[in-house]
């Protein structure tokens, strides 16, 4: 399963590296304008040039979004930082206004456009439409089933990418109006206010977080992601820290390279609210969303069994480490700065230990206890090497000169020396 893309998200340069060093074959990064996450760091384009060019030297694709809908006014302005992306050597963007998109394709019929998932393609018909019109990739709907899918990559020539890791949206694929109207803030302009992960009741009694989506992972899925024909997985992200990016890039890696690397938990940790398989496996809508959270959740790794003055006692069923963070469910949240088991410090506690730790609040019994950072995997997958670039030199002596030359099988270039005695 190698030969799929692993796509990553990248909103800051530290997320761009990470996404580099764990192994990704292509990242997608958003320029100062016309990007659906306007709240990311995003990049000059200065430093889109520099990104660029270091990742095409390492082997790595990049796919740039203009993907918000473009006003009348700003449409000279669109077409000519996409001039500047075709001008610099960009592999492809990424669009959802047609208008552009077609505009685009005219202008730079040799450019790559990939159709963005706010087109909200999930129809063999859609797909034959944008193919006609030049499309060269199709991000599909995150709600179609796969056997939908597998029925567009079978009949319609055309590449295909799908989310497989992430948010996910309770709209169809982003194209919501909900945050425009009590937001103020556009979701296709970029600004989304997030309304879904708002408390909502429908008895004025029993609020609960009913339209927040679980996150997705579809890391068991990957052989029928394969045989339906997928070329791309992709992984959601521009706003997520750079040890979530790089985790998630390792993770789906080493999945297609057949890695017996268990990364259920470590994902979870990292960041989830709950997972699901999404539409694309057929998930029932009552496990699509989890209604009690709408943010991190962490991983469960024991109970309270006795507190006072502002130390907790806590029974561990997971492992826990200096530098973890906790939530205490309910009653305070706290990161592991000093912890004792039997009255000794400890660095580290298994599962089994009752180990003891400050928090802020009096706590009580019986308190569920989450783990929400992991001190030791945001070290472990920081500590990922710098990826280098391979390269091969040959010295030779020719007509009295010494002649090196290098080659990283791309590039060449070679020195002489002056002239060599060789007496």
């Amino acid at each position: 399963m190698a030969n799929l893309e692993v796509l990553a998200p990248a909103g800051n340069i530290e997320a761009f590296n990470s996404a580099i060093n764990n192994g990704a074959d292509a990242i997608y990064i958003g320029g100062v304008a016309f990007g659906a996450r306007a709240n990311a760091s995003n990049f000059t384009n200065d430093e889109l040039i520099k990104m660029i060019n270091y990742a095409h030297l390492l082997g790595v694709k990049i796919y740039v979004t203009v993907n918000t809908l473009i006003k009348d006014s700003e449409f000279d302005d669109a077409i000519k930082f996409v001039e500047f992306l075709y001008l610099h050597n960009v592999d492809a963007i990424i669009v959802q206004d047609l208008g552009l998109m077609d505009e685009v394709i005219r202008r730079f019929p040799d450019f790559d456009v990939h159709a963005s998932t706010q087109v909200n393609v999930h129809s063999i018909q859609q797909a034959v439409f944008l193919k006609e019109l030049g499309v060269k990739r199709i991000i599909m709907a995150r709600e179609t089933p796969i056997n939908t899918i597998k029925e567009i990559c079978a009949k319609v020539d055309i590449e295909v990418e799908v989310f497989v890791h992430g948010a996910l949206c309770m709209s169809y694929s982003g194209n919501c109006y909900l945050s425009s109207i009590i937001g103020k803030r556009s979701g296709n302009r970029g600004r989304c206010a997030q309304p879904c992960r708002l408390l909502y009741d429908l008895d004025d009694d029993n609020k609960s977080y009913l339209l927040s989506p679980k996150d997705l992972m579809t890391i068991d899925y990957l052989e029928a992601l394969k045989e339906a024909g997928v070329h791309s997985l992709k992984i959601e992200g521009r706003m997520r820290r750079p040890e979530y990016v790089g985790l998630a890039v390792k993770a789906y890696k080493d999945a297609l390279n057949n890695n017996n690397n268990d990364y259920h938990e470590k994902l979870a940790l990292m960041f989830n609210r709950e997972f699901t398989k999404g539409f694309m496996f057929n998930e029932t809508n009552t496990a699509f969303t989890n209604t009690n959270s709408s943010n991190h959740i962490g991983i469960r790794v024991g109970k309270t069994i006795s507190g006072k003055n502002k130390y907790v006692n806590i029974l561990l069923e997971k492992e826990v480490a200096l530098g973890d963070s906790l939530r205490l469910v309910g009653s305070d949240a706290v990161t592991i700065s000093e912890m004792y088991v039997n009255g000794e410090f400890r660095k580290e506690a298994k599962p089994g230990d009752i180990v003891r730790i400050r928090t802020h609040n009096e706590i009580d019994e019986g308190i569920e206890v989450l783990k929400t950072t992991d001190a030791r995997l945001v070290e472990w997958i920081n500590a990922t090497p710098s990826k280098k670039i391979p390269i091969n030199g040959c010295l030779k002596l020719i007509d009295n000169h010494l002649v090196l030359a290098v080659t990283d099988g791309k590039n060449h270039t070679q020195a002489a020396s002056e002239n060599v005695n060789t007496k």
